[in-house]
């Protein structure tokens, strides 16, 4: 049985920079013409598979879940006999996506769907959990989406109870992003300790790539602990949340679930209403989409061919 890596964190937490890294020690990423590519919130690429991005929102929207609002998914939920086409179509896309082993897979998704996977392949796991300062990430998403400070702790602390919720018993390494951003050489050589205690051969740290790919310019904005501790948007149960993240850094082999306080009540609600806009939103587009595809339907042929609408039926 072949190893794979599974590089997950919530969005905008570094989990892009990890993998490039992983790669550069010899870690096959996706087949390169299935890479989502670069953009300007992310010039040095995102790392991600395209076809798996689409999969895993597939699965989310199969067990009533959505990436920007998920729902607390319960224990088992993969077992779940309606997923059942799901895991025979997740294995082929996945095989077209990382034909090359041993591979390193990147997609904060994961967070919410990895006990799926993890069922789906015949595979090894080996974890890397990234974490960031949930300022940062909210500044992050308040840059990028105008996201309220609010709901993005609310969605950090959900993608992050679902992820600690699915790694008992498996080999994980937690580092921040200030350790992958501060220290790449050193991160990447403890790394190679990790990955190569797990079975999978690396190769020697390239250390002028790796300064090279690295800008430590890019954290545009940095918040201590005590920040975070400190503003009034975050609950205890957050900041707590947080605290355990920096407690767990380094290695588990294997991984013990932290005992953790119950979830935020207002985590919910932010989901939830989040949850019922984005329903609304396909339903409204369902909807139409059916009305235009019936007055299309009523459109003579003879009239189709005039306007150049291709034939139906």
């Amino acid at each position: 049985m072949s190893v794979g890596v599974f590089v997950i964190g919530m969005h905008r937490s570094g989990t892009s920079v990890a993998t490039r890294l992983i790669n550069l020690l010899g870690v096959s990423t996706a087949r390169e013409d299935d890479l989502v590519p670069p953009s300007a919130d992310n010039p040095t690429g995102f790392w991600e598979s395209s076809s798996l991005v689409l999969f895993n929102e597939k699965l989310l929207h199969a067990v009533g879940s959505e990436l920007s609002c998920p729902v607390a998914l319960d224990r088992g939920w993969e077992r779940d006999p309606g997923l059942d086409d799901l895991y025979r179509e997740a294995r082929d896309v996945f095989q077209q996506a990382f034909p090359h082993r041993p591979w390193v897979w990147k997609d904060p998704r994961n967070c919410l769907t990895l006990p799926f996977w993890l069922r789906a392949l015949d595979v090894t796991p080996v974890v890397m959990l990234i974490h960031r300062n949930p300022l940062e990430v909210a500044e992050s998403y308040r840059a990028r989406f105008g996201e309220r400070k609010e709901y993005a702790f609310a969605l950090w602390e959900r993608y992050v109870r679902q992820a600690l919720s699915a790694l008992p018993a498996l080999p994980v390494l937690v580092t921040s992003y200030d350790r992958l951003i501060g220290s790449p050489v050193e991160w990447c050589e403890h790394t190679s300790s990790f990955l190569a205690r797990a079975g999978i051969r690396v190769e020697p740290v390239p250390e002028a790539e790796v300064l090279a790919f690295v800008d430590s310019g890019a954290q545009h904005v940095r918040f201590s602990r005590s920040d975070f501790d400190e503003d009034g948007a975050a609950s205890e149960a957050q900041r707590m949340l947080f605290r355990t993240l920096e407690e767990l850094d380094g290695a588990h082999d294997p991984f013990s679930a932290p005992r953790l306080a119950p979830e935020t009540p207002a985590t919910e609600t932010l989901l939830a209403e989040r949850r019922r806009a984005v329903w609304d939103t396909l339903e409204r587009k369902r909807t139409r989409a059916e009305e235009v595809g019936g007055v299309f339907r009523r459109v003579p042929r003879r009239i189709r061919s005039i306007v150049g609408l291709p034939h139906r039926g």
